[in-house]
């Protein structure tokens, strides 16, 4: 998350130095840092622009019936894994200590997303935290596609909503430029996952990755400015950020137990990815 946090401070501290900076620096600044200042401003422009939730997320979950969903499929393998109250809604109890797993769990890529996003909230309260400023985040899409030898390809959407981050934008300059800003931030992360040797091992390779209504290639260029500001990172480092988050929690590494770790004293022995009927799955083997 750390580069998610940086994302956003530089974001406002890159706009905040076009707001100030006169044309007659244009060419200091292209020749001492290489940013062209009229290609980021145009970016900024794009950025600042609405973006139309339904035509960046065509795959999008529908939470109340995916996690429902997600839940009978545990269920019908494992109890107690997801649990659910009237008063608390869902959560995950990753300590399950029950009988073995009946079979495998098969689950498809909109209740993973709903899934994903139900750790945010028990994990971390639904937000991140960027200069003392809670920053609610929200996994609107999980798209799995591509499959071929339990490899696939991961679209992943993120919500930032930065309202509360702008509040206190109401001092010179910040006042001339907040407008610009964005309420929300959206990234649209596509990485490879690509399946290990050994059991619940995958590495992730870097796709494509968008933020708003920008393209992939603009995208890259406005993460190389924001990189030579801030130095806050490559438009594959924060996909590669992104995917991992996921990865983490559906799977687990070396220091996180992801589902599909956590699984394993009651009978999973591995994952992977299939599709059924055209939807892409994650599925937990025993």
């Amino acid at each position: 998350m750390k580069i998610l946090k940086r994302l956003l401070i530089s974001l406002i501290v890159t706009i905040a130095i076009i707001g100030v900076v006169v044309i007659g620096g244009y060419i200091y600044i292209r020749s001492a840092f290489g940013i062209d200042l009229f290609n980021t401003i145009g970016q900024i422009k794009t950025l600042g622009q609405s973006v139309d939730e339904s035509s960046l997320c065509p795959n999008a979950y529908d939470y109340g019936t995916d996690m429902a969903g997600a839940k009978a499929e545990i269920d019908s393998s494992i109890s107690g894994l997801i649990t659910f109250s009237p008063a608390d809604g869902y959560g995950i109890n990753f300590n399950l200590s029950a009988s073995p797993m009946l079979a495998n769990i098969e689950l498809s890529d909109k209740q993973v997303g709903a899934l994903v996003q139900t750790i945010v909230n028990q994990e971390m309260n639904g937000e991140i935290e960027v200069n003392g400023k809670k920053v609610p985040i929200h996994i609107l899409q999980v798209t799995i596609s591509d499959i071929l030898d339990g490899n696939a390809a991961f679209n992943i959407v993120v919500k930032l909503d930065i309202r509360s981050f702008k509040e206190d934008m109401n001092a010179f300059p910040y006042s001339i430029i907040v407008k610009y800003i964005p309420d929300y931030i959206y990234l649209s992360s596509t990485t490879k996952v690509v399946k290990g040797e050994t059991a619940f091992s995958y590495s992730i390779v870097h796709d494509k990755l968008a933020i708003n209504n920008l393209d992939a290639a603009a995208t890259t260029d406005l993460m190389n400015t924001l990189d030579k500001v801030m130095r806050i990172g490559t438009a594959e480092d924060l996909n590669l950020s992104v995917g991992q988050i996921v990865m983490q929690t559906l799977i687990g590494d070396d220091s996180n137990n992801g589902i599909a770790k956590a699984l394993r004293p009651l009978g999973a022995v591995d994952y992977t990815f299939r599709t059924i009927d055209t939807v892409g799955y994650f599925v937990i083997e025993i």
